[in-house]
Order: C-alpha cells, then sequence, then structure tokens
C-alpha cells in the first residue's frame, strides 16, 4: 500500500539525525480476512438484530501485559448486515465494552477500488501506559467491506483494515529530502522497540512508501535501511510517536535480489544454537533444505514428525537441513526442537520474522516454510508440504539411493517351464 506523508523538521549530523513528526492520514492497509457467521471474539456477545445475514469480523488489539507474539487473542468485534450479497448496515465495539447493541449504525461509504464495497471508520480511545508516563491513545480503523464473491465458501465476504493515521515526517540524507512514517503496527498505543512497530523510509525518492516489513524502505528497531549509501537504523522513538533519532551504521552493502525459483540461493552464514558456524555455500555439492519456523507455529508442529522422517532417511545420502528460527524465547526454541527430536543444525537470532537477518535476506516472512536448494546452489523449491520436498528430493538423489539399495532377488520361478 503506497502512501504519501507531509513533512517534518530534521536536525543532527551525518551519523545521528533527529526526526519531528506528527500525526497525518496514510490510509495503510494492514490485514485481510474472511468474514464469519459466528461473533468474533467466540462466545456470549449481544448484537443488534438485521435484516439480512450477520457477518461478523475482529480488529486485532494488543493490550499493555500482552506477550509480544505474532498472534493476538483480542479483538474488537464488528458486525455487518447483508442483503443481496451487499454490506447495508455495520456496527463495531467502538467503546470496547463487548457489546454491540449500545453502538450506533456507522455510515457506510462507497470504496471506489472495489465494486460493491463499503467501508466504515472506527475509532478507539484509551489510556496507554509506557514506563511512567500515562498518556491518551488514540486509533482510527477503516473497515472495507466487499461483496460476496461468487463461489467463495458459504458465500463469505471478504474484509481489509486500514490505519487511517500514522506519525509522519521526513529526514534530510545525502543532501535529499525523504519522506518518513512512524506506524504502531501492534495497535497498542505506544510506539516502541515492540512487536511490529517500526519506520519506513521513502528510500528511492519515488513519493511513495510500500508498505512491505520485508522491504528495503522498513527499519523495525532492529533492522537497518539504506539510504544515501549509508545503512540507517533507529537509535530511539518517542513512545507517543513524537520523534525518532536515526542513527548511521557506516556504508551501505548491496542488498541482494529477492529469491527465486531457478536463480541462485543467496548464500549465508549463522551460528548454530550449539555454537557451530554453518555457511550455505560450504555445502555445496549436497542439496540442502532451509526450513523458517517458530515453536509457536501450528503448521511446523504438524511438520516435525515428517521432517524428522525425511531427515533419517536422506541424511545418509546427503540431505541436509539448516533450520532458521524465528523464536525469541530461548527455552520455547530448545524445548520444541527437544521435543520433536530436530537434531539437525538451527540458528537462533532471538529476533522477530523482519529482524532475523535470514529471514530479510529470503523475504520469508512465513513459518513452516520449507525452502530446497540443489547440489549447484540453486533454489528449486519453495513450499510447506514436506510430501513435495521428499518427492524433489528423491529426484535429486536418485543416483545415490539407488546405489545404496541392496540388489534385487529376482523372483523364484515356479510351476512348469
Amino acid at each position: 500500500m503506497a502512501a504519501l506523508v507531509s513533512a517534518g523538521a530534521t536536525t543532527g549530523g551525518r551519523d545521528a539525525v533527529e526526526v519531528a513528526l506528527s500525526r497525518a492520514v496514510v490510509n495503510v492497509e494492514y490485514s485481510r480476512g474472511g468474514l464469519l457467521l459466528a461473533p468474533v471474539p467466540p462466545g456470549p456477545l449481544p448484537l443488534p438484530a438485521v435484516s439480512g445475514r450477520a457477518w461478523h469480523g475482529g480488529i486485532p488489539r494488543r493490550l499493555p501485559q500482552d506477550i509480544p507474539t505474532l498472534a493476538t487473542d483480542h479483538f474488537v468485534p464488528f458486525m455487518a448486515d447483508y442483503a443481496g450479497g451487499k454490506p447495508v448496515r455495520a456496527w463495531c465495539d467502538q467503546d470496547l465494552d463487548g457489546d454491540l447493541t449500545d453502538q450506533p449504525a456507522l455510515p457506510l461509504n462507497a470504496y471506489p477500488a472495489i465494486e460493491g464495497a463499503r467501508s466504515f471508520l472506527a475509532t478507539f480511545r484509551w489510556r496507554a501506559r509506557a514506563g511512567d508516563r500515562t498518556f491518551d491513545a488514540e486509533r482510527t480503523i477503516r473497515v472495507v467491506l466487499e461483496p460476496v464473491a461468487a463461489g467463495a465458501p458459504e458465500d463469505q465476504p471478504r474484509f481489509r483494515l486500514q490505519a487511517v493515521f500514522a506519525m509522519t515526517g521526513s529526514i534530510e540524507l545525502a543532501g535529499r529530502t525523504r519522506p518518513l512514517v512512524l506506524l504502531d503496527g501492534d495497535g497498542d498505543g505506544v510506539y516502541s522497540r515492540s512487536l511490529f512497530d517500526g519506520v519506513y523510509v521513502d528510500t528511492d525518492l519515488d513519493g511513495h512508501l510500500v508498505i512491505d516489513q520485508m522491504g528495503p524502505e522498513f527499519a523495525s528497531f532492529d533492522a537497518s535501511f539504506d539510504a544515501g549509501g549509508r545503512a540507517w537504523v533507529v537509535g530511539a522513538v518517542d513512545p507517543e510517536g513524537r520523534g525518532v533519532t536515526l542513527r548511521s551504521r557506516g556504508p551501505a552493502e548491496a542488498r541482494a535480489p529477492a529469491p527465486a525459483i531457478g536463480m541462485p540461493a543467496p548464500d549465508f552464514t549463522v551460528v548454530a544454537s550449539d555454537g557451530g558456524t554453518i555457511r550455505l555455500s560450504a555445502l555445496r555439492g549436497r542439496p540442502v533444505l532451509v526450513y523458517f519456523w517458530t515453536s509457536t507455529c501450528r503448521t511446523c508442529l504438524y511438520q516435525a514428525e515428517s521432517l524428522v522422517s525425511l531427515y533419517e532417511r536422506f541424511h545418509p545420502a546427503g540431505l541436509e537441513i539448516v533450520g532458521i528460527s524465528y523464536d525469541t524465547d530461548r527455552a520455547a526454541f530448545e524445548a520444541f526442537r527437544t521435543q520433536h527430536h530436530l537434531v539437525w543444525p538451527t540458528s537462533f537470532s532471538g529476533r522477530q520474522v523482519w529482524e532475523d537477518p535470514v529471514g530479510r535476506l529470503y523475504r520469508e516472512r512465513g513459518t513452516g516454510v520449507l525452502d530446497l536448494v540443489d547440489r549447484n546452489g540453486t533454489l528449486v523449491l519453495s513450499t510447506s508440504q514436506v510430501g513435495a520436498v521428499e518427492a524433489e528430493v528423491s529426484r535429486l538423489l536418485e543416483n545415490v539411493t539407488s546405489s545404496r539399495r541392496p540388489p534385487r532377488t529376482p523372483p523364484r520361478r515356479t510351476g512348469a517351464p
């Protein structure tokens, strides 16, 4: 989603830049999903009457006491009245009391980008806390309600969530003014070194920001961005988002192109959890499975037994697996590996998905992803299906595995010649 931003003041020298920020409209789309027939969150929820069919959704909300993870258990419920396959009324729990009957129906506006879609604005206000500071927080979300799509499961419509406001400004780097947006990605009202929060900078000076945490214009608080030939990182951030300090890490390094099937897999070096060093290019001559995972990933749980079986079958013939963990909890990481017998080397950076060096290199935001690199260092497969990996590994190691099979005994002939 592209966003145009307004300018703010900057001060500082070449290696440190202080940026003053102010609130402005950005309209950043950050989530998409399908509406449900059951209320969100599950359980009893007072609901207004509808004339057509009631569809439900939820706006993710992170509470101050929540442990930072990729998922959240808290949602602000909303409900839409659909008639003739299109939204005609909507309600949202803007006062956060878990009751939709005390909320008026919200005005629906046409959403020109999608034919038949309607949208509404929901604003939430609460007291936020950062250390010993307490302040008023406000968040406005645009909810886009799509019409029923032909052939969708149970005629299920979809919805989109957009953050209407963000803190914006600009920085001067290498003699050029570059727009900047500070996003409260986790929606807790506090700008901090926490999950999802970060800075977007218009590094290519095209007048737009591509809102992508794996993209080159994003900097979380442990990942840098490149501008003006230098690498920059967020050194400090005001909890209310009124300003940030950017610091230079020195000359920028060339950014590797995004991985693509049939192209050389980007090389990397990681330190495994047992202290050993692994370099992908040093494993040339053997197929290598680069496995992106986390202990909280449900898909990874389902994959564990099959992956162990795959490793036991093909490792003697040359297959290597290199795990890239997105865990931030070392104890949970080690417990999962022990419980499920994941004996191959695995890196643990302790960083979030978009902060892990290998994750950013491969632009891999998902978990349970299996990237297979052949013996020549070419990326040949990217999937979450262990069965697909097994078939491809069998092909890559066909000559090796067949040469190790015991000779087949011819069947004994019986009866008359």
